[in-house]
């Protein structure tokens, strides 16, 4: 999250360059626009992650990132049908603008400013103990994620021939954090509570209850 941040921060004002043909002052007013939301909605995060728990505000923000950046890595196309004969013909052809591009990149941002804080909210949550020392290893991460992310974007631009590649990068990096978060906390659960794991999402589950020997009375 912080990682990817920082890496297209950094990275947006070439790409509106390259892309669009604007001026870097104007790269520079585009690519603010995608910083603004994703720091200053950073207390909104933290009270949607109280409200709502941090796992359903991670959710969330992993599903908008992976719309978003699924349309963005597609900008341009079209759907080319081939007939019996060997011809072709192309049908459906589109082209994403500026501001379009700008109001999902706006989009993507948001969603970035959410999760950033809900990152924060599961430390303490789901590591009581060692808030520190996980606090640090985020922190960690995120450094790291921005130092390697921009060459990882260009690479995949020259390997693939097409700049819209970095967010090709960006939406497999969202799923597969999706997945990973999904599955340890699934699995921390299941080993803190193991009685309880074959009784959510069972038809007619029931919960079992602890039972108390009975005392008879005597007279």
């Amino acid at each position: 999250m912080f990682g990817a941040y920082v890496a297209l921060s950094g990275t947006l004002p070439t790409y509106y360059q390259d892309n669009f043909g604007v001026s870097l002052t104007e790269a520079g007013l585009l690519t603010a626009l995608f910083i603004f939301p994703a720091s200053l909605l950073r207390p909104v995060g933290g009270w949607f992650s109280d409200r709502f728990g941090a796992r359903k505000a991670m959710y969330g923000t992993f599903v908008v990132m992976a719309v978003t950046s699924g349309i963005l890595m597609m900008p341009n196309g079209h759907v080319v049908i081939h007939q019996p004969d060997g011809s072709q013909s192309e049908h459906l052809a589109y082209s994403m603008g500026v501001v379009p591009f700008t109001i999902v990149l706006f989009l993507l941002g948001c969603a970035m400013g959410v999760g950033k804080a809900a990152v924060y909210k599961h430390i303490p949550e789901y590591f009581p103990d060692n808030v520190g020392s996980v606090g640090g290893l985020v922190g960690m991460l995120g450094g790291l994620g921005g130092f390697f992310l921009p060459p990882l974007f260009a690479y995949t631009k020259v390997w693939s021939g097409f700049p819209s590649s970095t967010f090709f990068v960006l939406f497999l990096l969202t799923l597969v954090c999706f997945a990973w978060m999904h599955w340890t906390v699934v699995h921390m659960l299941h080993r803190s509570s193991p009685e309880l794991s074959d009784h959510f999402e069972a038809p007619n589950a029931s919960i079992p209850t602890r039972t108390e020997p009975a005392v008879e009375a005597t007279a």
